[in-house]
């Protein structure tokens, strides 16, 4: 791997694929293209050491846990009050343009400035100079530059073989 910033980020010399900064980088190298950390009990896998870490809690019963009764899901017993206010909450902002609803009005402004349909031009600041179309981040335009004018991906359904820009278009 080399350090050096290129035009494009960083390059992942084993896939030509380019990242906003090191870190990026590494994290991917390390979810991609390494053998990773195996949980001796189970045999799965991990990317990273935290994430090995916690599943192995699970293996000696981890934090204990009761169902919600609103949902049913299973819920760390000292976050289920909390968990439990997001069922009470009244959902009180409603979007304007496509008539969601949010739950605080934090939410809802991060929905009106982010989601592209809703966004002010000045938040699609990176333009690809191939089609002019405008995204949020440089890592949002690499993505695109890599899938749309170059053929990148990192999902392909395993199926078909047939490329995809999101990890959940995997499924048939």
């Amino acid at each position: 791997m080399t350090d050096k910033r290129t035009p494009y980020g960083y390059l992942c010399t084993e896939c030509n694929k380019y990242f906003d900064n090191k870190n990026q980088r590494w994290k991917h190298v390390q979810r991609h293209h390494r053998e990773g950390y195996k949980c001796d009990t189970c045999g799965k896998r991990f990317a990273f050491k935290n994430n090995l870490t916690r599943h192995e809690l699970l293996h000696r019963g981890g934090p204990p846990r009761q169902q919600c009764e609103v949902c049913h899901k299973q819920v760390r017993v000292d976050l289920l009050k909390v968990h439990a206010r997001t069922h009470t909450q009244r959902q009180t902002h409603t979007c304007v343009h496509c008539a969601k609803t949010f739950v605080s009005r934090a939410s809802y402004e991060h929905h009106l400035k982010y989601t592209k349909a809703h966004a002010l031009v000045d938040i699609l600041k990176y333009k690809c100079t191939l089609c002019d179309k405008g995204y949020r981040s440089r890592g949002e335009l690499r993505d695109h530059v890599n899938y749309q004018h170059m053929g990148k991906t990192q999902h392909k359904c395993p199926v078909c073989g047939k490329s995809n820009t999101a990890k959940f278009h995997r499924r048939h």
